[in-house]
């Protein structure tokens, strides 16, 4: 639901762009490689994402140009958090393939503050 919100937002705000929400439970690969290619902006869920990447890592396939990733609500960025999973993958293996890295936006409606 949320991901077909913000698509219609940035098609509404970005009208010169080709928006596409992608939802359901997983997104493989090449269906996403075939969506950059036709799209300038794609809507997801991050756990899309990281299957996306794990597949194209698995299958030792090239990852997906992505220049822009923006974080929604990532004071939720814990743990084994998809976004978490987002920033080893981009860390870990894309350096290690010498692939470019993503941008990475992050938003938050509040602040958090962490004492030790």
């Amino acid at each position: 639901m949320l991901v077909k919100q913000q698509g219609k937002a940035l098609k509404k705000f970005i009208s010169t762009a080709s928006v596409h929400s992608l939802s359901g439970d997983s997104s493989d690969c090449i269906q996403l490689h075939n969506l950059l290619e036709n799209h300038n902006i794609i809507v997801m869920t991050p756990q899309m994402l990281v299957n996306a990447y794990n597949e194209a890592i698995e299958k030792n396939e090239p990852s997906f140009g992505i220049g822009l990733t923006i974080f929604d609500e990532c004071h939720h960025c814990q743990k084994n958090h998809p976004y978490n999973q987002l920033l080893e993958i981009y860390h870990l293996h894309l350096t290690a393939r010498n692939e470019s890295l993503p941008r990475v936006f992050f938003l938050s409606i509040f602040l958090t503050i962490f004492t030790s």
